[in-house]
């Protein structure tokens, strides 16, 4: 049994019949011993000790704290403590950080684990190596039995019994008690000491933390009466008699319990509302807890009649919902028949306008082919010739189908340019960057027709030669098209251009694009001029935003 044996300033002492090894508490405060038997008991400062025959697995974990073969939970990962070495887990195999001599202690700190050694000193392990725990000014003690890390302060326990705060924001080292075995510091900074069979709190360095409220199940209050209970504890180690229950109905005002571990309800309001509960010291208030409750009004202020007619009218709406529903179906089949249709209808559209290309540049290419024949430059003539059909090939396979690949766009796109830089006479260069790591798929022909714009109305105009750039770039799951030529600009190829033909081309791109895109964006072209400082026209950027599959 224990007794008080009295009150020390901020310290308040209790004796057991045995010694007391060590003692730690659990996540809800509450404090437990174990004496040199090895029996636990749990501490209640009015009840004194109560004698336990088992603890909970996290009870084991904490009267383990800083032994050797423990695992800590670090920030990097998981590690191990064993008698000389720090053991890290990695992905492909486990690191050793080791010493030549022996640990006695640990404790988190910061990132890593701060070490006690019984000959020398204070270490400090920060994932990366294990370095002597040095603060100038500041000697720490060589012999040390147990460490704790709390709210800034490093508490150390020498093997001779003493016991030294550090704290970590002033960097100074000072005792607080001597000749005890064990120690704990508890949730509210409340020092904890053993020495024989004597248990001493200290509260001189506890902070504001708010009290504990506890309710002793999940409540979901189903009330036939109009009262019921609400059981709970409170923990507040630094003083248990300064902590106030509240509770509050709906929206009420707080009420204070007059009772030590119930709240007793009475006078409840029919209907659901939440009750809200919290516990508090004159400094502190701890977080709320809100219980619903139902309590149901009495049976002859029920609705039974009203939902007897109500059923009655929901069989006679749902009636004739049946039918209009019905005869809807019909309609909505004979319409999606048609729909269907239309849909095939475009599609061929579609496939129709995928093999069209501006006919002037087929006849300008097969034109330059036979020029070449005609001034005997046959291998050049082949070559060309050969890019044609390829080229042809590629456009008919493409009007065939909804996706292809870049890398066909890309070669799709040299041909088309090869042969029009030959049909205008090598007036400009080209150059298609495309480097792209995944192999993506793209609606076909989106491209080209801007590559087109650009030759015509940017490169055939310019005097001198010209230069197009097209690139493939994937960001943010859209792959973005930038066609670059150094022409002479929209505003003086407007001079030369149909009215209303380029735009109609864009508008109908982009609602293509806009229609295969899940995004919430309207505009997927767009188009830029580039001009010098002076204002002089230096050529025409289009960007195009494509959505693609990924194979």
């Amino acid at each position: 049994m224990f007794t008080l044996s009295g009150n020390i300033g901020a310290q308040s002492a209790w004796t057991h019949t045995s010694d007391i090894t060590a003692l730690t508490s659990d996540s809800l405060g509450e404090l437990y011993f174990q004496d040199i038997h090895g029996k636990f008991y749990k501490f209640h400062e009015q009840k004194q000790f109560i004698r336990l025959n088992k603890i909970s697995p996290e009870l084991e974990i904490n009267f383990n704290r800083g032994l050797l073969n423990q695992s800590y939970n670090l920030k990097d990962g998981s590690v191990v403590l064993t008698e000389s070495c720090v053991v890290k887990d990695t992905d492909s195999d486990q690191q050793l950080f080791c010493k030549p001599f022996s640990f006695s202690c640990a404790a988190i700190f910061n990132d890593g684990l701060l070490l006690g050694t019984r000959e020398h000193g204070l270490w400090v392990y920060d994932q990366e190596a294990i370095r002597k725990f040095y603060i100038n000014g500041v000697y720490f003690p060589e012999d040390i039995e147990d460490i704790q890390v709390s709210k800034g302060n490093v508490w150390i326990l020498s093997g001779g019994g003493s016991l030294y705060l550090y704290d970590m924001h002033l960097q100074t080292l000072r005792s607080i008690e001597a000749d005890i075995d064990a120690f704990f510091i508890d949730l509210w900074n409340v020092v904890w000491t053993t020495s024989d069979a004597q248990v001493k709190k200290d509260t001189r360095f506890i902070h504001d933390a708010p009290p504990i409220l506890h309710l002793e199940s999940d409540y979901v209050l189903s009330l036939d009466e109009d009262h019921s209970y609400i059981y709970f504890n409170t923990y507040y180690s630094p003083n248990p008699a300064q902590v106030r229950v509240e509770y509050a109905v709906g929206v009420d005002k707080w009420k204070e319990t007059e009772h030590n571990n119930m709240i007793i309800l009475e006078d409840l309001a029919y209907g659901t509302l939440p009750i809200h509960l919290r516990a508090r010291t004159p400094n502190s208030t701890s977080k709320e807890h809100k219980i619903m409750y139902s309590l149901a009004s009495p049976w002859w202020q029920s609705y039974w009649p009203y939902l007897f007619g109500g059923v009655i009218l929901l069989l006679g709406i749902a009636v004739l919902a049946q039918r209009m529903q019905l005869k809807t179906r019909r309609r909505l089949q004979a319409e999606t028949k048609v729909i269907r249709e239309e849909l095939r209808v475009l599609k061929l559209q579609q496939k129709m306008g995928q093999l069209q290309m501006n006919p002037h540049f087929i006849f300008n290419a097969l034109n330059s082919i036979s020029g070449l024949i005609a001034v005997g430059h046959q291998k050049d003539a082949r070559k060309y010739l050969n890019s044609f059909a390829q080229m042809m090939r590629s456009l008919l396979e493409a009007s065939t189908k909804e996706w292809i690949s870049v890398a066909d766009e890309v070669k799709f796109l040299k041909h088309y340019l090869g042969l029009e830089q030959m049909a205008h006479g090598q007036k400009f260069d080209f150059e298609i960057i495309e480097e792209l790591k995944s192999n993506l798929w793209i609606p076909p022909m989106l491209i080209q027709p801007f590559v087109e714009n650009a030759i015509l109305h940017g490169i055939k105009h310019k005097k001198g030669h010209g230069k197009i750039e097209v690139e493939f770039v994937e960001r943010n799951k859209i792959l973005q098209v930038t066609i670059l030529d150094d022409g002479i600009g929209r505003k003086a190829a407007g001079q030369f251009r149909k009215e209303g033909h380029t735009s109609h081309a864009i508008s109908i791109i982009n609602d293509r694009i806009a229609a295969l895109s899940r995004s919430q964006k309207s505009k997927f072209i767009e188009m830029e001029d580039i001009v010098s400082v002076n204002g002089e026209a230096l050529g025409t950027k289009v960007i195009i935003l494509i959505p693609f599959k990924a194979k």
